[in-house]
């Protein structure tokens, strides 16, 4: 998969919407992002959300003010990787390294490190049928992977 770089702009709106909902709970309006930015109309500052959502980094919702959302990691793994059981297995280990960061920042306590390698373990154990089946490239695409390898098929 070609993934689509973000320009510097783009990064930066995506970085105040993030900050935007971790401080406020809710998505910026477009007349916020236009004020944020000096945009002269909420108008530019949508045409950046509907680029950003034709990369899919994040999802608008029509005729909503506030109808902006952040794409979840786990969506983006699974339709980049194209591998449910592999996003599965991923997402459990990134969980066990935030928790790591947590509790070397003494923000989380040290046992979620180890209830976090014990949900890998379990998935790596019961999704072993899978990761057989991915070994032997038998696995099923899912996502931006699986459309990609279907459209070079036909062609």
């Amino acid at each position: 998969m070609t993934e689509k770089k973000l320009t510097t702009r783009q990064k930066q709106i995506l970085k105040f919407i993030s900050k935007f909902i971790e401080n406020n709970k809710f998505p910026p309006t477009r007349s916020e992002l236009a004020a944020h930015f000096g945009f002269r109309s909420p108008n530019a500052a949508e045409s950046h959300l509907r680029a950003l959502e034709s990369k899919s980094v994040i999802a608008i919702e029509r005729g909503a003010a506030r109808g902006i959302a952040l794409l979840p990691l786990a969506a983006l793994i699974l339709f980049g990787i194209g591998y449910a059981s592999v996003t599965t297995m991923s997402i459990a280990l990134l969980s066990s390294g935030i928790f790591t960061i947590l509790a070397i920042l003494g923000k989380a306590p040290w046992e979620y490190i180890v209830y976090g390698v014990v949900a890998e373990l379990l998935l790596i154990w019961a999704l072993r049928p899978n990761i057989r089946r991915l070994l032997r490239g038998e696995e099923r695409l899912v996502g931006w992977r699986a459309k990609k390898t279907r459209q070079q098929e036909t062609a």
